[in-house]
């Protein structure tokens, strides 16, 4: 990878997905599998964050009332509802929020240089939907990308393969990942890992710092006609 020395370039980004109340919560409309295990590793994954100052983006859903977006018939993180609101833990202080919307794609540059927590709106499971995503994703000079949040076999799926496309290096924590069909999240995770996508646990990240993660190494494959 070459990075632009002219523009900053980051050790990690971290992105918590979908953290959100509706599927962490005890009486959220559509809760995680080991949901409270999960929750911890979230929290610990959140604190080394901070501790370590590293920008992280929020991916979140957020679904109109019979919106054509909805496809569950669980009508969860609903506009509005306290249900779609981030778990208070997942939350900094200095946050911008970028919505989802048909206007100019056109970000700030410097949004990672203003702001500690970038909170990304998306319609669907696929962040990359929100077409401000491609842009403030293809941005990023980042040598690893630390995933977490929910959930591995849909909204985790889409940014992993969508990264990897865009020749980003993502490692999951596995262990602070939500899931609803767990034979379908360790599929999805071996397709992730042949990608590229490292795959880590929260007790072997603590240990770490930040530049002493490893890097993944993707490799991206062009179709030869």
């Amino acid at each position: 990878v070459i990075y632009d020395t002219q523009r900053p370039i980051y050790e990690c980004v971290v992105v918590d997905v979908n953290t959100q109340r509706d599927f962490l919560d005890p009486d959220g409309i559509l809760p995680i599998n080991d949901r409270v295990g999960v929750l911890s590793n979230i929290k610990k994954m959140v604190e080394w964050s901070r501790a370590h100052r590293l920008p992280i983006i929020s991916p979140v859903d957020i679904h109109r009332d019979g919106g054509l977006d909805m496809k569950s018939p669980l009508f969860h993180c609903i506009e509005g509802t306290v249900g779609q609101q981030k778990i208070p833990l997942t939350l900094l202080p200095k946050r911008y929020v970028i919505s989802h919307d048909s206007s100019s794609p056109s970000l700030p540059e410097d949004l990672l240089q203003k702001y500690r927590q970038i909170i990304l709106n998306k319609r669907t499971n696929d962040v990359f939907t929100n077409s401000k995503a491609d842009r403030l994703f293809s941005r990023i000079q980042s040598k690893r990308i630390l995933i977490f949040g929910v959930g591995i076999e849909r909204a985790m799926k889409s940014l992993v393969l969508g990264l990897i496309s865009r020749c980003k290096h993502p490692i999951i924590v596995r262990d602070a990942c939500g899931t609803w069909d767990d034979e379908m999240a360790e599929l999805t995770l071996r397709k992730m890992e042949a990608k590229g996508a490292g795959i880590m646990n929260t007790p072997e990240i603590l240990k770490l710092r930040p530049e002493e993660l490893p890097v993944p190494h993707i490799e991206i494959k062009h179709d030869v006609e």
